[in-house]
């Protein structure tokens, strides 16, 4: 069985890693404008929504045609600068402490809203948010520094659990930990998004994984438990995730009885129950448009014509593949900043160096979890971009639309785990232990600049 070369030292790994992770989170936090993160407007209307009791999204609106909830006020009124930046493509004010809506405060009338791809969601993951609106109300803060104690609580949530993934790792680690350090991921954890706890629990699904992995053996039932129990988490978060329920089988001690599928079964049935429920009574169609879509003609079009969508797949990741890994790496705002072409360089040079130390220091066992795994993750790959075709994109469209780089994020932090055991050199093998560090440290030397220029045009 191959060890980690560090297993009698001391094991910093996650707490620089937490470090690091908070400093650049700080950075995203003081420089990103208010509601420039990824529909960071709709995370935060969805978590005030449950902070006023409403749990569960549902249809508004007189003919059951928009879904939100209820909302205070005052909360659009806090953020019109903003919002008008956003809709008459100006740059947005430069900050907001010196504009009068800086000392607008919770007590407005309630006001009924759409915010219909944020409603969908489950409440779990916004429970930081939750908790700093809830404290914001308490103290008699202002809504805008409610929002920026909303933004600190969710980085702090996810670099809490981030650090308590990279500690239960035992293989696999160096790939997670660089995939959890990209700027994109470290944006979404110091926004007002659920999408940094699902990416953090990710990682800790695969830390848990990773330990009967590490020793050649079967998972326990508390260890099976516990993996399920999280990915249940993401599934009903994002659906596409589902094929990765295959894992838990994988890790049984008797993958042939019946038995070992029932925690696969059960993760199916709770994220088609969750999908059935959300679909009926909290999702609406998307906003007008000139384009034709329908889900229902668009699932026709796959099943009596695989090859054409074989052919829309194939166009899709030619034409916007490399863009995809680009957002995966570092993208921030309304994915319209981008850092300077090496910084992209650098992450790859981070990722194969990451690959190769999780391979270097990776066991030889448990063939099975290695071919279902990788069965899984292209499963889910597959499944986001079908989902985002059925649902984003219009009938027979030549691509597929609105599938975004950090999609990907959460399974590829599964990929450490299935790499075979080879041996590298020892100074390649010390040179590959820093490699998570290599593109959040570099890229926070242009990030404040790139930034600072991109919205002041």
């Amino acid at each position: 069985m191959a060890m980690r070369d560090d297993a009698q030292r001391p094991d910093w790994l996650p707490w620089i890693a937490g470090a690091v992770t908070v400093a650049l989170g700080l950075l995203f936090l003081i420089l990103m404008p208010p509601l420039y993160n990824p529909d960071e407007m709709n995370h935060l209307y969805r978590a005030e929504q449950i902070s006023r009791g409403e749990l569960l999204g549902r249809r508004i609106g007189a003919d059951r045609t928009e879904a939100g909830g209820t909302i205070d006020g005052n909360l659009m009124a806090a953020f019109v600068p903003y919002i008008s930046a956003q809709i008459n493509r100006s740059p947005p004010p430069p900050s907001i402490w010196g504009l009068p809506e800086a000392a607008i405060k919770w007590g407005g009338p309630a006001m009924t809203i759409d915010f219909r791809n944020t409603a969908i969601y489950p409440p779990y993951f916004y429970l930081p948010s939750v908790a700093a609106i809830l404290g914001g109300k308490a103290l008699g803060a202002s809504i805008h520094q409610t929002f920026y104690a909303t933004r600190l609580l969710n980085l702090l949530a996810a670099v809490a659990v981030l650090v308590t993934a990279l500690a239960l790792f035992r293989t696999g680690r160096t790939v997670a930990a660089t995939l959890l350090l990209f700027p994109t991921a470290v944006s979404q954890y110091a926004a007002v998004s659920q999408d940094g706890l699902l990416i953090t629990v990710g990682a800790l699904a695969a830390a848990l994984a990773s330990r009967p992995l590490s020793e050649r053996r079967a998972a326990t039932g508390v260890e099976i438990a516990w993996i399920t129990a999280l990915l249940a988490l993401l599934f009903v978060t994002r659906p596409p995730l589902v094929p990765l329920a295959l894992l838990p089988w994988a890790l049984a001690r008797r993958p042939l009885a019946p038995w070992s599928i029932l925690p696969t079964l059960g993760l199916v049935a709770v994220t088609a129950g969750w999908s059935l429920y959300a679909g009926t009574t909290i999702k609406v169609p998307w906003w007008a448009s000139p384009f034709h879509y329908s889900m229902t003609e668009q699932l026709t079009g796959i099943l009596t014509s695989p090859a054409t969508y074989g052919a829309v797949l194939w166009r899709t990741m030619s034409d916007l593949g490399q863009g995809y890994l680009l957002q995966a790496v570092a993208v921030f705002g309304l994915l319209d900043v981008f850092l300077p072409g090496w910084v992209y360089g650098v992450a790859a040079l981070g990722i194969g160096l990451a690959l190769l130390r999780d391979g270097h220091t990776a066991s030889d066992g448990n063939g099975l979890f290695r071919g279902t795994g990788l069965i899984a993750v292209a499963g889910t790959w597959l499944l986001i971009m079908t989902i985002q075709y059925l649902d984003f994109s219009p009938v027979g469209f030549a691509h597929i639309l609105g599938v975004q780089g950090r999609y990907f994020l959460t399974p590829a932090l599964f990929l450490g785990l299935l790499l075979p055991h080879w041996r590298l050199p020892a100074p390649l093998s010390a040179l590959s232990a820093g490699a998570p560090f290599l593109t959040p440290v570099l890229a926070a030397t242009t990030l404040p600049t790139t930034i600072a220029l991109h919205y002041a045009t």
